[in-house]
């Protein structure tokens, strides 16, 4: 992005501030009318059901004439400036026998990540990767496809969770490590990386729940062998 996108960027935060920090994504499904009421859309006095609500929501977006209509294109527009293009070469081919219970928009996530992440991992040099919060590894093993000189640590806490990551990973367990602990406010960056390979590495994770996106931005600016982090935030942190 160029300095004039990212200024469009800043500017659309400050005009939605409200909207977008002091309230919870969650709520566009229990307070429709409270939450578009904050982008000026006015509803009838008399009482409507969610999916009546979303269709009057969506004929208000056919006219293009509120504030409702214009945030929803400005997202659209800022969305396509931010997106990065990932080297034609770097397009997953992950085996379908290691996805079998990847729900699509999973399978979409990690389809659209993992390409990305290689192609940072191969313009800083940088071939050690971990995943805090890894789950069921998909992405894991995505980057390990895209990436073949690569080495991954996932980081998890989930006894369920980590059982399926050693399950998954077949004959890659010599280049993806799994690491059982948790990161939360209390971990410093030496407990964190005492676990890590003693090399420089790329931070990342996909739906990074709960207190798990601070707590990873914060190790990160603490950490002296950290080179990127790439972080999607569950809903609780849109």
């Amino acid at each position: 992005m160029s300095s004039l996108d990212w200024q469009a960027a800043i500017e659309f935060v400050r005009e939605y501030e409200v909207l977008l920090f002091a309230e919870h994504v969650n709520n566009f499904f229990t307070d429709p009318e409270k939450m578009l009421g904050l982008l000026d859309y006015h509803f009838p006095d008399e009482h409507f059901s969610l999916d009546q609500l979303i269709d009057m929501f969506d004929d208000s977006l056919e006219t293009g004439s509120s504030r409702t209509a214009a945030f929803i294109t400005r997202c659209n527009e800022l969305s396509e400036l931010i997106a990065a293009p990932v080297s034609e070469h770097l397009k997953v081919e992950f085996p379908v026998n290691r996805r079998p219970s990847m729900r699509m928009k999973k399978s979409h996530e990690v389809d659209r990540l993992a390409p990305f992440i290689a192609d940072l991992s191969q313009s800083l040099n940088c071939g050690t990767l971990v995943d805090v919060g890894a789950g069921q590894g998909y992405l894991d093993m995505a980057l390990l496809e895209c990436l073949p000189e690569a080495k991954v640590t996932a980081v998890e806490r989930d006894p369920v969770q980590l059982r399926g990551i050693v399950a998954r990973r077949g004959d890659a367990c010599d280049r993806l490590h799994v690491v059982p602990c948790s990161v939360d406010s209390s971990t410093s960056v030496s407990e964190f990386e005492a676990n890590l390979p003693d090399n420089p590495y790329i931070l990342y994770s996909l739906h990074a729940c709960g207190s798990l996106s601070d707590d990873m931005l914060r190790l990160f600016c603490e950490s002296k062998k950290a080179r990127a982090i790439v972080n999607v935030g569950c809903c609780y942190n849109l």
